[in-house]
C-alpha cells in the first residue's frame, strides 16, 4: 500500500531515521488541516509518494490526508505577522517553544536567544535559483543566519472608496505633486481628514529626498555613514509632512480616524487588506507610496517574515529540514496560496505559479503584480513593534501630537533614531 510505504529517498530525515520524532510543533498562522497537509506533503515527497504528475495546486488533499504519516502534528496559531520576543519569553517560561515558529522581530529574537542560527543547516545547494537574494540576507543576525525567509508585506497607501473625487481614483504610482494635489481635491469634496496621520510615511519615503536612491527606513544605514548629509535629506522630509499639515491635509486629532472611516487615505502594511475591508464597507483602494517623479525607479518598504528553529527543538536537523520545505518547495507554496487568505504576503520566491495563485485570491491581482519581479528591491524595514520601529514611530508622533495645534517639536534625526 503506496500510502503506508516507509520506503526511503536517501533524505537525511527518512522515515526510519525519524522514527523517534513523535511530535512536530509549529506555530503558524494557517488552520490546523492547512499545517497538517503541508508536513503530510512533506512526508509524501520524503519517500517518494508525491504524484508527479500534479502539483501543489492541484493535489488531491483526500490523498494526503489519508497518508499514514509517523508524526503528531500541532500549530499554535499566530497572526500572519507572526510573533515577537514577547510572546516567545512567554513560551519559554512556559518550557513550550514550538519546534518551528514564524518569527517577526529576527534580531530581537536572536540576540535574546529564542532562536537557532542555521549557519549548519543551510547551504547554497538548498536555496531556489528565484529565490529573493535580499529576502536571504535580510534574515542574517550578526552574520549568522537566523531564519528563513517565507513572505513579505510592503507598505502601500489605502484609500476610502466613499471619498473618491469627482476626477476619478489617484494612480498606482503618484508622485508626491500629485499625492497633494489629489489629497487637495478630497480636501474641496468632502468633510473628511485626507491623510489620516500623515506623520506616519516619514520612515518610508526618503528615497524620495535621496536622489531616488535606494534609502533604509528614517535614513537608519544613511545616518551611520553621512550623519550631516542624511539630516538634511531628512529635514525635507519633514517640510513634506508638515505642508500636509499646514495645508490641512492632515491633522493631530484625539481618536485614530483611520479606525473611525473619517479619512481620505493613509498608509498601512499590505498585510493588512483585508482588515481594512472589513471596517469599510464602500471598499478600499490602494496606490504605492509617493515617489519623487513618474520615471523613479521602485524601492517597496517591506517586513518580512521568516521561519525559526527554537532553540528548544529536539531535533535541529529535521526542523531545519521542515522549515526548508515550506519555504523553498514550489508545491507547497502553491499549496499554501490555494489554501489560505494570503492577500498583501508576498513570497520569497517569483515562481509565476505561486504568484498566480495569490492574483486569484482578491481583487488587487493587477495592484500585487506591480511586486512579483522586483522583490530583490524591496527595502527591510524594522517591523511593528521591535524597538527600533517602536522607538522611531513614538519619537516621531511625539513631535507632532503633543503640541495640539502648536508648531510641531523641533526634530532631531539622531535623537528619533537613538
Amino acid at each position: 500500500d503506496p500510502v503506508e510505504s516507509s520506503e526511503t529517498s536517501g533524505n537525511s530525515n527518512e522515515t526510519s531515521e525519524t522514527s523517534s520524532v513523535i511530535d512536530i510543533s509549529l506555530a503558524l498562522p494557517f488552520s490546523d488541516d492547512t499545517v497538517d497537509l503541508l508536513v503530510r506533503m512533506y512526508y509524501a515527497k520524503q519517500n517518494d509518494l508525491f504524484p508527479e504528475e500534479q502539483t501543489g495546486a492541484d493535489i488531491n488533499l483526500d490523498y494526503l490526508r489519508a497518508l499514514d504519516i509517523p508524526w503528531a502534528v500541532t500549530n499554535t496559531k499566530t497572526s500572519f505577522e507572526g510573533v515577537g520576543p514577547d510572546v516567545l519569553s512567554s513560551w519559554e517560561q512556559e518550557g513550550d517553544i514550538p519546534d518551528i515558529v514564524l518569527v517577526n522581530d529576527l534580531a530581537s529574537a536572536y540576540t535574546n536567544g529564542y532562536i537557532l542560527s542555521l549557519e549548519d543547516h543551510l547551504s547554497d545547494s538548498v536555496f531556489p535559483s528565484d529565490m529573493s537574494v535580499n529576502a536571504l540576507s535580510a534574515c542574517y543576525v550578526d552574520g549568522y543566519p537566523a531564519g528563513i525567509p517565507y513572505y513579505s508585506s510592503v507598505m502601500v497607501l489605502v484609500g476610502n472608496s466613499a471619498y473618491i473625487p469627482e476626477e476619478g481614483v489617484i494612480s498606482y504610482r503618484p508622485t508626491t505633486e500629485e499625492l497633494t494635489d489629489y489629497l487637495n481635491k478630497i480636501d474641496s469634496e468632502f468633510e473628511v481628514t485626507p491623510f489620516a496621520a500623515a506623520y506616519e510615511l516619514m520612515p518610508y519615503i526618503g528615497s524620495v529626498f535621496n536622489s531616488d536612491q535606494r534609502t533604509s527606513f528614517m535614513l537608519s544605514e544613511e545616518y551611520t555613514k553621512d550623519p550631516m548629509s542624511s539630516s538634511a535629506i531628512c529635514n525635507d522630509m519633514r517640510s513634506y509632512i508638515d505642508g500636509l499639515y499646514d495645508s490641512g491635509l492632515s491633522e493631530v486629532t484625539a481618536g485614530d480616524t483611520k479606525l473611525s472611516g473619517e479619512a481620505g487615505m493613509w498608509i498601512s502594511s499590505s498585510g493588512m487588506i483585508r482588515v481594512w475591508e472589513e471596517y469599510y464597507p464602500d471598499g478600499i483602494y490602494l496606490s504605492l507610496l509617493p515617489s519623487a517623479s513618474s520615471g523613479s525607479p521602485l524601492y517597496p518598504m517591506a517586513d518580512l517574515y521568516a521561519l525559526c528553529i527554537s532553540k528548544g527543538t529536539d531535533d535541529e536537523e529535521f526542523a531545519a529540514d521542515l522549515a526548508e520545505f515550506l519555504c523553498f518547495d514550489k508545491d507547497a507554496l502553491m499549496l499554501l496560496y490555494r489554501l489560505e487568505p494570503m492577500t498583501g504576503y508576498f513570497p520569497s520566491v517569483s515562481d509565476p505559479r505561486v504568484w498566480d495563485l495569490m492574483y486569484e485570491q482578491d481583487d488587487y491581482g493587477s495592484f500585487e503584480m506591480l511586486f512579483e519581479d522586483i522583490t530583490d528591491d524591496f527595502v527591510y524595514c524594522p517591523v511593528n513593534g521591535s524597538p527600533q520601529y517602536t522607538g522611531v514611530m513614538n519619537y516621531i508622533a511625539s513631535c507632532y501630537t503633543e503640541y495640539g495645534e502648536e508648531e510641531p517639536a523641533p526634530f532631531s534625526l539622531e535623537d528619533c533614531l537613538s
